[in-house]
């Protein structure tokens, strides 16, 4: 069974706002509305078609300086002119007191205080003073009159520890000589009040006497000495021996021998074993003459024979001898005539070079004349005898035969730029001859004389710092939360790019930041927002509604960035019942919806039509109807839109 609803109609109006301004009645015409979302996620109702209006500021509050002056602020409708209440404008209303600055006053300057005492009074803390900019004329004015800025109102300060750590009494030595230790008392110090406080307030300061114990009697002597039971006997009957003594350390006081020796001072013990000698067991002999002198004339040598005997004359092995007292076996010749000598030379060879100064050589000898001996294998005699007259056998010679000249390198001054290139520099050049000296410029040719002059750079005086950052593509192509990478470089004072080395590691910029991108989004209209049904009870109503244009990021944009051509419709009809009065009737001829009847074989139905969002206490009574019985048939009845159905028994009739 199929039961089909009325269909509703569509009416289309224009809400028409009254608004009451001044008493007076006025039109203000079509309301246009649109949706905005705030920073908290509201969504509010913007009346368009209306603005803020400000007139001009009144008089300043003051003759200089900085002051206030008031204006007047209204909502004005853009069609019709007129002014309207503030609630059909949008955003925030301009302040209708604002600061105004009438022009100096005078001269302004800072007028500082002294610094007060340091809060707290001891340790790390705070000092303060007051900073005021004044106007020589009239008083204290804003900070932004005085020049430069601000000195500083306050500063760090340290006044110094608030505790200290004393020394108190100290108890009797551990030794009674020599050096022991002695237990002191530490105690803690207030500095401001000189009271002594519980010894935990000093713990974050250092303990001088950290173990509770100080040295004592170190510059007391218990008085140790040593003592020597004497020298025996020489235990050698010839030759080197060893005599021995006994040495034991006691103390002064009493005597006594100590078993620890270390109480005696080491430096001064005395030795317990001595060497001796009772006498050589072997002695050295000259055995037999002097040999002939080694030279015929001066100083000349005699040799002999020495040996090593025992005591009864006997020839032995000379490591039986005292190595160190064994006579020499040579001797210088007694009464030896005198030597004479005479120096010689040969002819000076060609000199060493043929362009400058160069050497030339000759060979010189010493001549024995008596006895005679011509040319000796050394120079020695002679220099002995006549050491001022030995001929020179080399000497300095020139010659500039073979010489050649040529210009030198230039040497350059300093560069005229001290950062970058583009500079000039100067030099000087020298005519130098082959063999290296200097000479007049005019023994060079001037054709071949380099220049002295040339361009050049110079980092010398070059400063170094972090250029711009050159960004890359953001990581997201539409809206916010993207990440972008750049890169940077060092560049030098001059402009150009160096290594990243010569600019400070420290100071380098950071190569990444979030972004945010609208290079890749999308526009198109969200889902509009439907306001209140024009009617309150009944179809035939219109609804008007409000709708944004949506980023694809959901960022809610201007409705210039959406096309006009898709923008949805913002009215339609509606029907509304929340207003309709309760209704209840007994039957369905006075049904205010339209009643709905159904015929069929041997049965009629009426049904009253129910509204959705009717909220009266509809009741539609119904009563049986009679049918034709048949195999299966029922009876039936309707009520509030629905078919109730009731089984007939077989034989039974309807009620």
């Amino acid at each position: 069974m199929q039961f089909n609803q009325k269909a509703q109609q569509v009416i289309e109006y224009l809400l028409v706002v009254v608004a009451v301004v001044g008493g007076i009645l006025a039109i203000a015409g079509p309301l246009k509305t649109t949706v905005e979302k705030t920073l908290d996620g509201t969504v509010k109702t913007i009346y368009q078609g209306y603005t803020w209006r400000v007139g001009p500021a009144q008089t300043c509050s003051v003759t200089c300086g900085i002051g206030t002056a008031t204006r007047s602020v209204w909502c004005e409708g853009n069609e019709s002119s007129q002014p309207v209440g503030d609630a059909f404008c949008s955003g925030p209303k301009p302040a209708e007191t604002v600061s105004c600055n009438a022009g100096s006053c005078g001269s302004y300057v800072w007028q500082i205080g002294t610094f007060g005492a340091c809060q707290p009074a001891c340790g790390a803390g705070t000092q303060t003073r007051s900073v005021v900019c004044m106007d020589v004329g009239t008083g204290p004015v804003p900070f932004s009159f005085c020049p430069g800025s601000p000195p500083l109102s306050s500063q760090p300060c340290n006044d110094g520890e608030c505790y200290s750590w004393e020394e108190g009494a100290i108890g009797l030595c551990s030794e009674p000589c020599g050096a022991g230790t002695a237990p002191i008392d530490m105690k803690c110090k207030e500095r401001l009040t000189g009271n002594f406080v519980a010894v935990s307030n000093c713990s974050a300061y250092p303990n001088p006497h950290p173990g509770g114990r100080i040295p004592c009697n170190t510059g007391t002597s218990c008085g140790y000495q040593w003592i020597t039971s004497g020298w025996s006997g020489c235990d050698a009957s010839c030759g080197p021996g060893n005599k021995h003594q006994t040495v034991q350390c006691v103390r002064v006081s009493d005597g006594q021998v100590q078993t620890n020796v270390n109480l005696c001072n080491a430096a001064q013990r005395p030795d317990d074993t001595a060497a001796c000698n009772l006498g050589a067991c072997y002695n050295w002999r000259l055995t037999g003459g002097w040999g002939p002198c080694s030279t015929p004339c001066d100083a000349g040598t005699q040799t002999a024979l020495v040996q090593c005997v025992d005591r009864q004359g006997g020839v032995v092995a000379d490591n039986l001898c005292d190595v160190a007292s064994k006579p020499s076996s040579t001797r210088a010749c007694p009464n030896q005539p005198v030597c004479t000598y005479s120096w010689g030379n040969d002819a000076w060879s060609t000199c060493s070079v043929n362009c400058g100064t160069g050497t030339q050589t000759r060979n010189v000898f010493c001549d024995r004349t008596f006895p005679p001996q011509t040319r000796m294998p050394n120079l020695d005699e002679c220099r002995r005898v006549d050491p001022a007259g030995e001929p020179a056998a080399s000497q300095p010679c020139t010659d500039y035969s073979a010489c050649t000249y040529s210009w030198g390198a230039v040497s350059w001054g300093t560069c005229s730029t001290t950062c970058g290139s583009g500079g000039t520099q100067f030099g000087t050049v020298s005519c130098v001859r082959s063999d290296g000296v200097i000479v007049g410029d005019n023994w060079c040719p001037a054709s071949t004389r380099p220049s002295t002059s040339q361009t050049c750079s110079s980092t010398a005086g070059c400063t170094y710092g972090w250029g711009a950052v050159s960004w890359g593509t953001c990581s997201t192509t539409c809206g916010s939360g993207g990440t972008q990478f750049g890169t940077v470089s060092c560049v030098r004072s001059d402009g150009v790019i160096v290594g990243d080395n010569w600019c400070p590691a420290s100071t380098r910029p950071s190569t990444s930041q979030t972004c945010s991108s609208t290079a890749g989004c999308t526009y198109g209209w969200g889902a509009v927002s439907w306001g209140t049904c024009s009617t309150t009870c009944g179809s035939g109503g219109t609804q008007f509604g409000t709708v944004s244009c949506v980023r694809s990021d959901g960022v809610i944009v201007g409705d210039n960035w959406c096309p006009a051509s898709t923008r949805p419709s913002t009215s339609q009809p509606c029907s509304n019942y929340s207003g309709c009065p309760p209704y209840s009737d007994t039957g369905c001829a006075n049904c205010p919806f339209g009643v709905t009847t159904t015929t069929g074989s041997g049965f009629v139905v009426q049904q009253c039509t129910i509204p959705a969002g009717y909220s009266g206490a509809v009741s539609c009574a119904f009563a049986w109807q009679w049918g034709v019985w048949v195999s299966g048939s029922h009876c039936y009845g309707s009520a509030v839109g629905n078919v109730t159905w009731k089984i007939k028994p077989p034989g039974s009739a309807c009620p």
